[in-house]
């Protein structure tokens, strides 16, 4: 609920949650946003207004996927939490068409900083979808190509890597927009879904060499992507944007040389 309350609240409006529970915002101990959302969560578990607050969340922001409480008003710990798939799979089950697609999941990642942490949550992901324990309706794919919550388009890039009919010219417009994504940003905002578009295409390609022909005809901006990858060392410190896109140029050129294409 912390992070959830981070990423969809302003500073006022956390200061209009708690003139709305009874207590003064400038009481909460702590500097911040962030340190005033963790003690008023305190103070609500404190006086048992952890079901009032809840309340006021999904009056205010019903798209979200609030969490529930236990019988004695808490707010459920991690422990007792649903695994990462399990969550997804009881998001994926309903019929909403409400951006993000993946609810309160797409919240917490909008809310990750470091790249490790990211991947922590996307790992079972794409594991569901490999191993057949998540799936996306073709409204729910169609929905997380235009979203514009980074954890919705990676999880079709996870779900069309795992499952999808192979489409060479859908997976080069994805590697496409989220590079445009990320020149917009002037390659300050996240790398990650750049990172599992180029994936999702390569191991097509690597799967399916006979369609590495309808590549061909981007093999100038794969390029042009490298370069300004490489002249920005500090956007893919790990290398692994650098080194999938390396590996779908050099399939994509022997295709290219090789007599008779």
């Amino acid at each position: 609920m912390r992070d959830q309350l981070n990423a969809t609240f302003s500073d006022e409006e956390v200061r209009t949650l708690c003139f709305d529970l009874g207590f003064d915002y400038d009481s909460l101990p702590g500097q911040g946003k962030d340190a005033k959302i963790r003690e008023l969560i305190a103070y609500c578990q404190r006086h048992n207004q952890v079901t009032d607050l809840l309340r006021l969340l999904q009056e205010q922001r019903p798209q979200i996927e609030w969490p529930s409480v236990t019988r004695d008003g808490r707010e459920p710990s991690v422990s007792e939490a649903q695994p990462v798939v399990s969550q997804a799979q009881e998001i994926l089950a309903s019929p909403t068409t409400t951006l993000p697609i993946l609810g309160e999941l797409a919240v917490q990642f909008a809310h990750l900083t470091t790249q490790e942490d990211k991947k922590r949550l996307i790992r079972p992901l794409g594991q569901g979808f490999v191993r057949g324990g998540l799936t996306l309706s073709a409204q729910q794919a169609d929905l997380c190509a235009g979203s514009p919550w980074e954890l919705d388009r990676i999880v079709l890039y996870l779900f069309e890597e795992a499952t999808v009919p192979p489409n060479v010219e859908a997976r080069l417009h994805c590697v496409t927009y989220e590079f445009d994504e990320l020149t917009a940003t002037d390659f300050v905002g996240s790398l990650v879904p750049l990172h599992y578009s180029i994936r999702s295409l390569l191991t097509l390609l690597q799967q399916r060499g006979r369609l590495v022909t309808l590549a061909q005809a981007h093999l100038g901006l794969l390029r042009r992507m490298l370069e300004m990858l490489r002249v920005r060392p500090q956007v893919d410190q790990t290398d692994h944007v650098k080194n999938n896109l390396e590996q779908l140029i050099t399939i994509v050129t022997a295709a290219t040389d090789r007599p008779g294409a």
